[in-house]
Order: structure tokens, then C-alpha cells, then sequence
């Protein structure tokens, strides 16, 4: 294989210094490879026909590849293992897999690399194709993302709020609430909001609502937070009951509000200071929810739908998903993770299940809410899928509680005129 040379594939120069560890049992790939990148203009480059090889090239003392490109299928030490032996280490370096392995085992070295907490730039199946290879390295000017997906183990002790500034804050109004407006296909209009939490600190700038709710559970202060998130949310939805009616809401519930027996009352006392009927709103709960304390979830959740509440399984499919659950519970919603919407676009296995979800759900006569639609793409398939609502970027971004008003008069008139696209050129301040 003869690597084209020519200038249209130079990266940028901050990274041509990258030291780049190759990692391969082909010597012909190890050669396709270096060529590649030396015509990216990467020149420092070192080379290592195994895993134990790399291994060794990179003991304690030697300069730490800052770049790594390794296959899968090898001997001795594969390329799964040799992931897991980066992970051991806390490497810090990128990393990209090339390899001529399946196409839904590639797809899931992602989720691998999470687990291990690298800093996973993607897969890129063999024969190398060089234009694929050069977007994959133009990540690298990037910020690095999240690592696992998992977040509450990612926050060490550290970063998270103490009690102290967390009751502060409750007094001091630096919880703020978003509000994310969902579509209903069949309806044709917006007919619900999500309700977002945002923590403003003084100090510490906007910080992570996961952030926020793991510093509330562990200091036993959930129980007020998600009470003013509740107050939050109905006042905003009694004003907006002014001028349009049939609105609802979903507000989400943290783990540990499922372990707490009182909160159906509680709850139910606020939607009725408020003047709001349970039946319009939607408490979101997670799968990871029922196994903190299964009986006392299991009681929560059904008393709040004795009292007129409605339940919706919030990020279906990436948790414990299982037909026995779904079919014991008292849910009326179903909330297909965003990362199935955005993978669907590409993964064929993304896509059906996403389908075979909007099929069970239906079965059941529950609603199906598709999360994270962002484009085009994903609101033509998420409606071609069967879902009944939909929520992301593409309709709205999250806004204050006085733009959702003035929003949906827009997005109204918009559609009143015959516009036949869900998209809008109108958005409110983004919060």
C-alpha cells in the first residue's frame, strides 16, 4: 500500500510532536501505519509488534506515549487485555484501536475504554482508510470528554459539596431551574417540559446537577433539594397554566428520594399547594434506582401512582433493563437514552433497540420519549422508530422559566403558518 503524501492531510502542528506508540503483530500494518502518520506529519514514532512489548517500552521512567494505536487480535496479550493493563497504569494517553474484529465488538471497546477510564479517541476497522484515521487524530485539538459512564465514580470526595455549602446554597437560590420543552408526534405540539436542575455557585461556577444530587444523598440532603426542584417546577407550570392549559411536567427523582416512605405525601402536599393535579406531572426514575432498596422503592413508586403521579423509566436500556420489571411497575413512560438516539444514526444494533423499546413499551400502553435528538437524522428516525414524544436539541434547548411562554408562541405561530419541519430557527437563551 502506497500512503499519499501530499500536504491535505497535515494535522495541525501542535500535533506533530506527539509521541506516538504503534502497536501491532503485523509488520506490514506497523509500516502502513508509521507512513500514515508520518505523512500526517507526526514524527515521533516508536513501534511494538505485542502487547508486552508496549508493555515493557513503557516502564516506569521511560517517556509516556502520549498516542496509541493498537490492534486487537494478537497474541499472548490481546488488545482487550492491553487496554486493561492502560487502565491499570492510569495511562494518559490517546487511544485508538484499528482493527479487523466485528463491528459490534468495536462498537463496545468504547464502553470497555470507559470502564478503564482512558481516553478513548474511537475504532476504525481494517483495511486503514487514511481519511478516517486523520478525523479520528483531529480529536486530539479537542477537549478530552468524560471518561466512564458512570459518573458517581468519577466525582472523588473532593469536588463534592459539603453539607455546609449545600445548605447555603438551598438559602442563598443557587439552585436554578432549566426547562427543556417535549413534542408530541401525534399531537403535532408541545405538550410537556423536563425540568432541569442548575447549581450556580458564586465560587465554583456552574457545577454538574450529577454533582450537585451525589453531594445532596451523601449528606442526607435530598429530601430538600428535590422539594425545592418540585416548587420550582409546578410554579413555573402554574404560570404557564395561565396562558395555555394541558401542559405537564417531569421532574426527575434521585435514588435515594425511592428509599424515603414519606415522599409520596410530601410530594403530593407541594402539587397541591401549587394547584397542580398529579396527573400532570412525570416523576423520572432511574433503573439504578430499585436496587439501592428494592422494597422501598417498589412502595414509593406505587403509592405515588395511587396518588395520581405518573412514573416514566428514565434512561431505558442502559441499566437493568428486563421485561419482568418493566411489566411489575407502575410506569406510563418509557425514556429511550439519548446515546441509542445518537448511535442509531450509525449502529444498526442501536437501532433496533431502540425499536424493539418503542415496540415492548406500546405493548404495555406505555409512552415512549425519545431523549437527544439533536438533528434532523435523529428526529426523521425516532418518529420512523414509533416514539410518541420527543425531547432534545432539535426542538428546544433548555431555557428559564419566562422564555418557555414566548418560545412555544413562536414555535406555534411557526407551525400555524405550515411550516412541515419540527426544526425552528428561534431559540431561547440557552441556561
Amino acid at each position: 500500500m502506497t500512503v499519499n503524501t501530499l500536504n491535505s492531510y497535515l494535522l495541525p502542528k501542535p500535533l506533530h510532536c506527539l509521541r506516538t506508540l504503534i502497536v501491532d503483530d503485523d509488520e506490514f500494518m506497523l509500516d502502513v501505519v508509521e507512513e500514515t502518520l508520518r505523512s500526517f506529519g507526526i514524527r515521533e514514532i516508536a513501534r511494538a509488534s505485542s502487547g508486552e512489548s508496549a508493555l515493557r517500552a513503557m516502564g516506569e521512567g521511560s517517556p509516556q506515549p502520549e498516542l496509541l494505536i493498537c490492534d486487537l487480535n494478537m497474541e499472548n496479550i490481546d488488545g482487550i487485555e492491553f487496554l486493561r493493563h492502560l487502565g491499570e497504569r492510569q495511562s494518559r494517553a490517546a487511544v485508538l484501536v484499528l482493527s479487523a474484529s466485528d463491528a459490534r465488538i468495536l462498537h463496545s471497546i468504547n464502553a470497555l475504554a470507559g470502564e478503564h477510564q482512558l481516553h478513548f479517541l474511537g475504532a476504525l476497522k481494517k483495511p486503514l482508510e487514511v481519511a478516517e484515521l486523520h478525523a479520528m487524530l483531529l480529536k486530539l485539538g479537542q477537549p478530552e470528554p468524560e471518561h466512564s459512564a458512570d459518573w458517581s465514580k468519577r466525582l472523588a470526595a473532593p469536588e463534592l459539596l459539603s453539607a455546609a455549602q449545600l445548605e447555603e446554597g438551598l438559602r442563598a437560590g443557587h439552585a436554578q431551574m432549566a426547562f427543556q420543552p417535549i413534542f408530541s408526534v401525534r399531537r403535532r405540539q408541545i405538550v410537556s417540559a423536563e425540568c432541569l436542575l442548575r447549581w450556580r455557585d458564586p465560587q465554583r461556577g456552574v457545577l454538574p446537577p450529577e454533582l450537585v444530587v451525589l453531594s445532596a444523598e451523601e449528606h442526607e440532603l435530598i429530601v430538600p433539594l428535590t422539594e425545592l426542584v418540585l416548587r420550582q417546577a409546578l410554579g413555573a407550570l402554574s404560570e404557564w397554566s395561565k396562558a395555555v392549559e394541558g401542559l405537564s411536567m417531569a421532574v426527575n427523582l434521585s435514588t435515594k428520594s425511592l428509599s424515603r416512605l414519606d415522599m409520596p405525601e410530601a410530594l403530593l402536599q407541594i402539587a397541591r399547594a401549587a394547584g397542580i393535579e398529579p396527573q400532570r406531572i412525570v416523576f423520572e426514575v432511574s433503573e439504578a434506582g430499585f436496587f439501592s432498596d428494592p422494597a422501598a422503592s417498589l412502595e414509593v413508586v406505587n403509592r405515588l401512582a395511587l396518588k395520581g403521579f405518573k412514573i416514566a423509566i428514565d434512561d431505558f436500556g442502559i441499566g437493568h433493563s428486563n421485561l419482568q420489571k418493566l411489566n411489575s411497575m407502575p410506569f406510563s413512560q418509557l425514556k429511550v437514552d439519548k446515546s441509542f438516539v445518537h448511535d442509531a444514526r450509525e449502529q444498526a444494533v442501536a437501532r433496533a433497540l431502540v425499536e424493539s423499546s418503542v415496540s415492548l413499551a406500546h405493548t404495555l400502553d406505555m409512552v415512549v420519549v425519545a431523549e437527544g435528538a439533536e438533528t434532523p437524522a435523529d428526529l426523521d428516525f425516532v418518529i420512523r422508530a414509533g416514539c410518541d414524544e420527543i425531547q432534545g436539541h432539535a426542538i428546544a434547548r433548555p431555557m428559564p422559566a419566562e422564555a418557555f411562554i414566548p418560545w412555544k408562541e413562536i414555535w406555534d405561530a411557526g407551525r400555524a403558518a405550515g411550516s412541515s419541519s419540527l426544526l425552528h430557527p428561534y431559540e431561547a437563551s440557552q441556561i
